[in-house]
């Protein structure tokens, strides 16, 4: 009788046939496994993409852009403007997308996750959001106050009545006494009791947008995201039909091409688009972990940034056709009228809406406008932060809400030093400094850290899972490779350039105290880089630490471990299943 075959394994089976004995093959990990997860989620692509627009549209696109362009030799800034945003802005959004979606958490605890040298960057980042974030909710209550002064007939700020200047500086900020002295840094005097109420029921708005984190922030971007796109519509057709809309059109685009040699000229583009579309503030990588893991970023990393400029050169135009029409009912040049910064939102362009026939209606459009522009980039600076105190769990017992509120009502506190008659120096130093070394330093260690810490290769194969694309190889090493240099030589450019021109007019610890904000932000990523660099090369730490406390690898046949990242398992319990699958005993 014929007995059947007798099943064998693959190793007894070589020895059979006399081959040695070898182990069984690996399984291969699937390279994203989420784990199942309470993070909340956006209610749509289309919420993450409006809120992306919002936070990189703001006050800055209108006020800072069409100066700058003016400014720095007309048309000829777009050269570098646009370099720029292709090289530097494109590329980092795509990595800082890519890198919240994948991990699902914030900037602090994403690069903590990725490697605990890395620890710093999402500090320092969220440090430096937190500092912009108490003088931009200044801006907002100042918007506010116009705003209710704006259906007054006439207008308090017209010619006939207080004038521009007149009212921002005396009646709304208290920065001048009216007789031609300019309040310092130094005159802190009394509190300004009607911007501390503007400043309070900013706080409040903001906390209205973030108190249910996504849930609630999503639904408000459907209005503050748009409408400004409607005002600067109106005001786009209102404006190209005033008189002398041509001649200040004439000054906006005039291109002068010797601009193009001075370094200035590029660092200027380069912060301009850095701080619009907040690189290294980890703004656009916390809006991506409330992705769904399979939401296709790319369209909005590609688009946000496009959108940004086409914004940008919008709002030029817009400005400038009305500062053409302000030049022409005053006989004047559009040099003597052409001004940045506050001075454009809070005197210039009131002004001009003054002198419009129905101007308490574009006044009220423009100041909605304004508010708008405001809240979208603030709730996006307070998100950042309050995801990073949720993702670091450093308050487990109190709710989400009130972490927000404690939040707010702490910037609040902080904020009251703008609502002083020095409000307005202060905002100026803060604004000068707050970002020098930052964005462009944290900027450059996330295309580091991306590259060469967590890996082309597996960015590649990340990205290709959450949206089916695959982004060419040469672009993560571009990253790697040109983007950090191009970043160390803006930066340094960018301190000397604030060295020569350091703060105009101020005292010289105003200038210490500036660069003592502008390097706090940075220290943590210097700090804690430094740290594990200097245990590494001492031998404090050896390779296999380091690589144990960084990201761990995937294994199919470990279960999640409650503290690894969304899409990945602990190193341990990888290192146990790849000996059980070689029958180690351990």
């Amino acid at each position: 009788m014929i007995e059947p075959p007798v099943a064998t394994s693959k190793a007894e089976a070589g020895r059979s046939h006399g081959k040695p004995d070898e182990a069984p093959p690996l399984p291969q990990p699937p390279l994203l496994r989420p784990i199942a997860t309470s993070r909340a989620h956006w209610g749509s692509g289309s919420e993450f993409m409006l809120a992306c627009v919002g936070y990189a549209v703001g006050l800055g696109n209108v006020w800072r852009f069409p100066y700058l362009c003016y400014d720095n030799g007309g048309a000829a800034f777009l050269v570098p403007y646009f370099v720029v945003l292709l090289l530097l802005g494109l590329p980092l959004t795509i990595l800082e997308m890519g890198m919240g979606q994948r991990f699902r958490r914030g900037p602090d605890a994403l690069w903590r996750k990725v490697h605990p040298a890395l620890g710093g960057l999402g500090s320092g980042g969220v440090l430096a959001g937190f500092v912009i974030g108490l003088y931009y909710n200044v801006i907002i209550g100042w918007a506010l106050y116009y705003l209710c002064h704006s259906i007054a007939a006439p207008l308090p700020w017209a010619p006939e009545a207080e004038g521009a200047s007149h009212f921002f500086e005396v009646t709304t900020t208290h920065s001048s006494d009216g007789e031609g002295r300019a309040a310092g840094l130094e005159d802190t005097g009394p509190l300004v009791k009607p911007q501390v109420a503007c400043l309070a029921a900013s706080w409040c708005l903001v906390f209205l947008c973030v108190w249910k984190g996504v849930l609630s922030s999503g639904k408000v971007v459907w209005f503050t995201a748009l409408f400004p796109y409607a005002v600067l519509l109106v005001f786009l057709a209102r404006g190209l039909s005033l008189p002398g809309a041509v001649d200040g059109l004439r000054y906006f685009f005039e291109p002068d091409w010797s601009h193009l040699r001075s370094a200035t000229v590029w660092v200027a583009a380069a912060n301009q688009i850095f701080f619009s579309l907040a690189l290294g503030f980890g703004g656009m990588l916390t809006f991506a972990s409330y992705n769904g893991a399979r939401h296709n970023y790319l369209r909005e990393a590609v688009l946000v940034p496009l959108i940004n400029g086409a914004t940008s050169m919008l709002a030029g135009v817009v400005v400038f056709s009305i500062l053409g029409f302000m030049a022409h009912e005053a006989g004047v040049a559009v040099s003597d009228v052409a001004v940045g910064g506050p001075g454009l939102v809070f005197v210039v362009f009131p002004e001009a809406i003054a002198l419009m026939p129905g101007s308490q209606f574009f006044a009220v459009l423009f100041f909605v406008m304004v508010l708008c522009l405001g809240i979208d980039s603030a709730f996006g600076i307070a998100e950042t932060s309050l995801t990073a105190i949720h993702d670091a769990k450093l308050l487990r017992c109190v709710s989400k809400e009130s972490i927000a509120a404690l939040y707010c009502v702490v910037c609040f506190g902080l904020g009251l030093i703008f609502c002083t008659p020095a409000g307005v120096s202060w905002l100026n130093l803060i604004d000068s400094y707050a970002s020098i070394v930052t964005l462009f330093l944290v900027a450059a260690l996330e295309a580091v850290g991306v590259v060469w810490v967590y890996g082309a290769d597996r960015f590649i194969d990340d990205t290709r899972e959450m949206t089916g694309y695959e982004l060419p190889r040469a672009l993560l090493y571009y990253c790697g490779l040109v983007v950090p240099v191009l970043l160390g030589g803006l930066l340094v450019t960018a301190v000397l350039t604030s060295l020569d021109v350091d703060a105009k007019g101020m005292p010289a610890w105003a200038k210490a105290l500036g660069w003592g904000i502008a390097l706090s932000s940075s220290l943590p990523a210097l700090a804690i880089g430094s740290r594990w660099l200097l245990r590494w090369a001492m031998g404090w730490t050896s390779n296999a630490a380091v690589h144990a406390r960084s990201v761990p690898v995937l294994a199919p046949a470990a279960r999640p471990s409650p503290s690894a990242s969304p899409y990945a398992y602990s190193l341990q319990e990888a290192r146990k299943s790849v000996l059980a699958a070689r029958a180690i005993d351990f």
